[in-house]
């Protein structure tokens, strides 16, 4: 095992005492509906990102970035090689597009074959759907996972507030008891949400940085058990990943 996988394993174990601590300190009451709502904000914001991101995706940047394929597309119809074009293609999208093509797995055999074909076949529209299958998925989910952290934490904000509402109006003489166990238990879920939060964006995220900063991403983090567990394992992947990266348990 690596210092380095060392070090983040330390780094999250670190971060589960301190909620579990946090926690145990708060009335059972308080640290039930905190949990819940931790739940509720990402279960609501999931549909929400991903709904966002397509939207951007399809009227902020799908044209922009067909505009820069083009001429390469036009070209590629009156010629009977394609490869060429192709390289050019990729060459004309953003870096971003090249760099995640590995994680998001938009450069397969199957993939390559269909741009092919439309390359050799009519221009009209081609660029539009070449950019859908080369750089959408990507486009698409870097703005998921962004507007999902937006939308977690402003959707916890509100749901924490309607939840204090809820328990001032609760007039049971227990309701400000403290239960260790369970709080520590219950900042351990959450905790928990957190985690899988952070690394499910850095997953959708960090493929899309230039190779000196890919020493982030969860393939050259093997040496952290913790982060790996996560990593394969993370549940929030199927939804923000759904239909643009490949997720596999």
């Amino acid at each position: 095992m690596s210092i380095y996988g060392v070090l983040v394993d330390i780094a999250i174990l670190a971060l589960f005492f301190l909620y579990a601590h946090k926690n145990s300190k708060l009335s059972q009451i308080t640290v039930v509906i905190e949990t819940v709502c931790h739940f509720l904000a990402a279960v609501i914001a999931v549909p929400l990102a991903n709904l966002l991101a397509q939207l951007s995706y399809k009227y902020f940047f799908r044209g922009a970035i067909a505009e820069r394929i083009e001429g390469v597309v036009a070209e590629a119809a009156n010629t009977t090689s394609s490869t060429d074009h192709l390289k050019r293609i990729l060459d004309s999208l953003p870096k971003m597009v090249s760099y995640a093509a590995g994680s998001y797995q938009t450069l397969t055999e199957e993939s390559t074959e269909k741009v092919n074909a439309l390359l050799r076949g009519d221009v009209s529209g081609s660029a539009e759907k070449i950019v859908d299958i080369l750089a959408g998925p990507v486009v698409e989910g870097v703005f998921r996972a962004t507007y999902f952290v937006i939308l977690f934490c402003g959707l916890l904000y509100l749901t924490k507030s309607l939840g204090a509402f809820l328990e001032n109006m609760m007039m049971n003489a227990d309701r400000g008891s403290h239960n260790a166990p369970l709080g520590a238990a219950m900042g351990c879920i959450k905790c928990a949400v957190f985690v899988t939060i952070v690394i499910a964006c850095m997953r959708l995220c960090i493929p899309t940085i230039p190779e000196q900063w890919q020493f982030l991403s969860g393939e050259n983090l093997t040496g952290s058990l913790l982060f790996r567990m996560f990593y394969d394992q993370n549940i929030l992947m199927v939804f923000l990943g759904k239909g643009i990266y490949p997720v596999g348990f």
